[in-house]
Formats: C-alpha cells, sequence, structure tokens
C-alpha cells in the first residue's frame, strides 16, 4: 500500500520538494521504482479499491504535519525490514521527518554498549545470510543447531526470553534445543522452555534488584532507576552477578567492565556523565537538553551521503535490493487458490489480548479471572459454513501443526481470517500456543523475522 501510496505521491507532485531536493539522495531511481506500483496494482494485494488507495495517500501527503508509526508487528512477517524501510522513505518524501507533529528523532539517552569476544564478524553464525546487523537472528541459531553445522552454538544460557513459547513452529524449535550439549535458564516462573533446560537458576525479580531503563520524552531523555524493595527470595540472585561468576570459574572474566548489577548499571550509564549515586539519590535523571527539531539542517543525517538515502548503498553493499520491493508476507504466495491447493481454506494470524504484555502475567489471578483463556475468533460466516458455534472448543490446523481452543464469534474479522490469542502454552496455564502453527521455513532475508502473524489454516469441531 505505501509503494503504490508514493506512486500517486510522486505522479501527483505532492511531495515535499524542497525537503526532497536539499536533503534526500536517490529521488530519481525511487520514482522511476514505483511507477510498477500503482492503486491499481496495490488493489488486489490489499483488499482496498483503487479510489481508497489514492483517497489515503491524498488525505496523508496533504496534511501536515502528518505522522505515521508502523508498530512491532512488522517484523513478524518476511517482509518486515522493507515494509519499515518504506515507511520510512515515505516519511521523507512528504518532509513529515524530525518535524514538529510528524516523525520525530526523539532526545535518548546515549548508554555504552556491552563489550563482546573479539572474533572476526565473518565466522559468526550464518554472517553470510545476514552480515547487515550486529545481532544474530534466531532462525540462524537453530538451523545451524538442527543442521548440525560445525560453528553451530554448543551451549546456550536463555534470560528474558522464551523461545519455545515465542519462535514460529514449537515442534522444530524443541528439536533444535534438544541439539545443544547444555541448556540454562534464567527465569523467575516456569516456561516452555525451562521444561526443556539441563538447568533453572532462579534469578531475581525487578522487586529484588537494581534496575534501569533510559526513556524519551519532550522534555529529554532521562533515566530511572529501580530500587530493591524486598530481599532476593531463596537461592535467586541477579542475573548480572550470575553471569559474571560464570565467567569468572570459567577463565572469561578479565575483559568484564561488571561483576554485579549497580557495577553493569555504571558501566551502561557512563556516556551519559550521570552517576549512579545521583541515579540512586533522585532515581529519575533528565540526561540530555529537551526536544529539537529539524536537527538534521545543522548536522545532517547519520548516513554515507549525509541525507536521507532513498536508495540504501549499505544494503546494495551487501547484495540486498537497495530500494524496498513487495514480497508475500509470509514467504510464500497465500491467495485462496494457493492455500486451497494445500487442503486449508482459511489464514490465521495473532492476536494479543490487552489484559497481558506478550506472554507474562497469565499467572496472576487477577488477570487470568477476566481473561481466562486463549480463543481463536472466527467471522459468523465461517463459522455456520462449519457447524461451529461460539463457545465451543475447535481444532486449529496448519501445515506446521494443530491445537486445541475454544471459539468466539465475532464480525471485527472477516470472512476467511482468524484470529487467534497469542501469548499463552506455558506449564503454568497449559493452553494452545498459536506459534505451533506459524511457518518458519521461510524468513526475511535481512533481519530473518519468521511470518507468526500469517499461515494458512482450517478450522474444525472437536
Amino acid at each position: 500500500m505505501i509503494m503504490s501510496w508514493m506512486n500517486v505521491i510522486i505522479n501527483e507532485n505532492l511531495y515535499d520538494k524542497a525537503f526532497v531536493e536539499e536533503y534526500t539522495s536517490g529521488f530519481g531511481a525511487l520514482a522511476e521504482h514505483v511507477q510498477a506500483c500503482s492503486p491499481l496494482w496495490a488493489e488486489p494485494l490489499t483488499g482496498l479499491p483503487e479510489k481508497r488507495i489514492i483517497d489515503l495517500a491524498r488525505t496523508y501527503a496533504n496534511t501536515k504535519p502528518a505522522a505515521i508509526h508502523e508498530g512491532n508487528g512488522l517484523d513478524m512477517y518476511t517482509n518486515g525490514v522493507d515494509s519499515v524501510r518504506t515507511v520510512a522513505i515515505l516519511v521523507s518524501l512528504t518532509g513529515n521527518l524530525d518535524t514538529p507533529g510528524g516523525n520525530v528523532f526523539m532526545p535518548f539517552v546515549q548508554q555504552s554498549k556491552l563489550p563482546t569476544k573479539p572474533v572476526p564478524i565473518e565466522k559468526r553464525v550464518w554472517y553470510d545470510k545476514f552480515p547487515v546487523f550486529g545481532e544474530v537472528p534466531f532462525p540462524a541459531v537453530k538451523e545451524a543447531l538442527l543442521r548440525g553445522e560445525e560453528d553451530r552454538p554448543r551451549a546456550m544460557i536463555v534470560h528474558h526470553s522464551n523461545p519455545v513459547l515465542v519462535q514460529a513452529n514449537e515442534k522444530r524449535t524443541r528439536q533444535a534445543l534438544e541439539k545443544l550439549d547444555f541448556l540454562v535458564v534464567n527465569d523467575i516462573f516456569p516456561t516452555a522452555t525451562s521444561e526443556m533446560a539441563d538447568l533453572i537458576l532462579p534469578i531475581t525479580s525487578d522487586f529484588e534488584s537494581h534496575g534501569y531503563r533510559a526513556y524519551s520524552s519532550v522534555e529529554g531523555g532521562f533515566m530511572a532507576l529501580a530500587r530493591p524493595v524486598v530481599k532476593p527470595i531463596g537461592s535467586a540472585r541477579p542475573v548480572f552477578e550470575v553471569e559474571y561468576e560464570l565467567a569468572e570459574r570459567m577463565g572469561l572474566h578479565k575483559d568484564y567492565p561488571f561483576h554485579d548489577t549497580v557495577s553493569w548499571i555504571e558501566f551502561m550509564i557512563k556516556p551519559s556523565g550521570v552517576t549512579f549515586e545521583l541515579l540512586d539519590m533522585e532515581q529519575i535523571v533528565y540526561a540530555t537538553p529537551p526536544i529539537q527539531y529539524r536537527k538534521y539542517i545543522d548536522k545532517g543525517f547519520n548516513t554515507p551521503s549525509g541525507k536521507v538515502d532513498l536508495i540504501s548503498p549499505s544494503f546494495e553493499a551487501h547484495g540486498y535490493g537497495p530500494i524496498p520491493s513487495y514480497t508475500d508476507p509470509a514467504g510464500e504466495p497465500l491467495s485462496a487458490e494457493d492455500i486451497s491447493a494445500k487442503g486449508f481454506s482459511l489464514l490465521g494470524t495473532s492476536r494479543r489480548p490487552a489484559q497481558f504484555v506478550h506472554t507474562k502475567f497469565k499467572n496472576l489471578k487477577a488477570l487470568s479471572n477476566s481473561y481466562p483463556e486463549p480463543y481463536v475468533w472466527i467471522h459468523p460466516q465461517d463459522a455456520s459454513e462449519r457447524d461451529i458455534k461460539g463457545g465451543e472448543q475447535v481444532e486449529v490446523r496448519s501445515p506446521q501443526g494443530k491445537i486445541t481452543i475454544k471459539a468466539k464469534l465475532s464480525e471485527e474479522t472477516k470472512p476467511g481470517l482468524i484470529w487467534i490469542d497469542f501469548g499463552w502454552g506455558n506449564p503454568t496455564d497449559g493452553k494452545a500456543n498459536i506459534n505451533v502453527l506459524a511457518n518458519d521455513a521461510y524468513f526475511d532475508p535481512v533481519s530473518g523475522g519468521t511470518p507468526n502473524r500469517l499461515f494458512p489454516c482450517e478450522v474444525k469441531k472437536k
């Protein structure tokens, strides 16, 4: 849709000519690239009529200022990186970048980067497939384990994560983790991943140890300190303290910049000029000036050209398309004809109930009583065709697996598309995990994102 918006905005001269001419590079190539992306081309891909797409493009371009936020759901598709790049280009094209009321680079506190063992980056797991970002995406680790590759990890420490529950295709994720020689899980509660661990180490909660976060605001970037209010229960210890002692016992501690939580915070906040003593005394400390707009006028942009590169030379250097292009969001065609040929008639996506944060809080009675279990939300038309009534147990099947879940009828979705509540599947709840159904055979070529939010499926009564 955004590509077709750019087609309209450029062809109707609705873009910000002054900003584009002075502060961007590659406009000519972009204009040529989007000629193939007409609203008529986008109509069957978006499900929106051509006229509606044109109206939306004109509304956004003619609204000054305007802000558009992509949200974090896009990382659960195989075209997530190009989707985010496309939004960023649109913002720049219309001159809504770093301007009041537009998409602003907010003030943020400078922090340290944790040092890592100095090994050649080329030796990183699956570096040849994921060379752009500094992090190794989990699919790279997972596939290296499943294929028994020589540079695969032999051991893993899991902290503040639950890969069995959140990664696409739970079955293959479990198979990958089973190939580790040793799996350690640091956590407060039992999780689907801790069930597989060779060793579970109890960690302190946010109420039992120091912690900090950095935030942005119009008044400036600030840090907030959390202080312990109770002593750790039982054998629980702060995760950084455990990490350092493990490093010490393995002879890897000499280059560590911290040995416990407080020294970790001191190391992380050092570039800000704020001391731990000040933060502990005031608890909230502003470390940057208030928000400033249009910083590019004096400082330019942190890009190779110093401008907004509508064509990315770094992507091109790594073999990726310099300009975003549309690809199937699930990595495979999922038209009605395509999924029917595979024996399915529905598409599935995920839904997060507002009572919870990701996979957390399902074990709190006050919240779980208000929303006790996950549901599959199905349009009444699809339910009627399958003789399904609200509240009945149904089986949802995909090419990857199947789950049993309770049905809820809703006209908020549309015929052919079901929603499944996300976040259940830990031993503390014993409910269905949507990611049993998600496909891990395809992933974003730049980030490794898998299509957790789109897969073919079928629903039937139990």
